[in-house]
């Protein structure tokens, strides 16, 4: 009986540093995506919310890690004036994501398991990873 107590005792130890954990990782994302945000220009209020509307959907999927890889690419991209990519560059990037190598693209969520970027068709750089000139895969598989 008193292992058992012991035992639950450890769990929701452990339960607990979890959660630490997790809201650790929420408030630094949330300080990357206000830098990131930071830098858009201000003709850029669009862009904004579909940033912090992004960041609320990744968190949301249980990815709080994946998010600040996310947000920190944001930053990068607007720093550098928003470069994007052709579509064809983006079509044949798309694929190989879709097709990943190391089987690390969840294709329920349309994001990359790696680095929390989503990858899909989309109109809008800033929620597609591919779309970014300044973005390379973290595993090495494309440019």
């Amino acid at each position: 009986m008193g292992t058992w107590e012991g035992r639950e005792e450890r769990r929701q130890a452990r339960l607990l540093k979890r959660a630490k954990r997790r809201q650790t990782v929420s408030q630094e994302v949330t300080i990357q995506l206000q830098a990131a945000v930071a830098s858009l220009p201000p003709a850029h209020a669009d862009l904004r919310a579909r940033a912090e509307a992004i960041l609320a959907q990744k968190t949301q999927f249980g990815y709080p890690q994946l998010a600040a890889h996310w947000a920190a690419a944001i930053a990068k991209w607007c720093k550098a004036g928003c470069p994007t990519r052709t579509r064809e560059e983006r079509e044949v990037l798309y694929l190989i994501c879709h097709a990943c190598p190391s089987k690390l693209f969840d294709h329920e969520n349309q994001i990359c398991k790696v680095c929390g970027c989503t990858v899909k068709k989309s109109l809008l750089p800033i929620s597609d990873k591919a779309a970014m000139a300044t973005e390379v895969c973290p595993k090495g598989h494309w440019p």
